[in-house]
């Protein structure tokens, strides 16, 4: 199966997971969670979900492990929303690469931050 398709079931996948995450998961341990990509092999058999997940440490680590225990439930509900011979079987796990965009912005912020006070007390006048 060609990569270009490989791409468009795994964005199609994307967009299902996440309404089914939003729509039709009641599960409380759950937090805000964001599908940040689908990697589907090319067989068909399988699908990493990529997660992103609002919280703490420990609040991640539920929300994805509540997320693996309904894998089969929503591979149910993603199999009558796609129509696919095969339905692979989904394994969610933690996005951490928005962790290192937040870390690099606040470097950036600081340095920023640095680059101003310094040009401040450069301004000021020798005594």
């Amino acid at each position: 199966m060609g990569s270009v398709r490989l791409h468009k079931v795994g964005e199609l996948f994307k967009r299902e997971i996440s309404r089914i995450i939003q729509r039709d998961l009641a599960s409380p341990r759950v937090g805000f969670t964001t599908v940040t990509h689908v990697e589907v092999s090319a067989d068909l058999k399988h699908a990493v979900v990529r997660v992103s997940v609002m919280g703490d440490e420990q609040a991640r680590d539920t929300t994805v492990a509540e997320l693996n225990k309904a894998a089969g439930f929503m591979q149910h509900l993603l199999g009558q929303r796609v129509t696919i011979r095969t339905m692979p079987q989904l394994q969610f796990k933690l996005d951490r690469s928005l962790d290192a965009v937040y870390r690099v912005e606040e470097l950036l912020d600081e340095i920023h931050g640095r680059k101003a006070t310094d040009e401040d007390t450069s301004d000021e006048p020798d005594a």
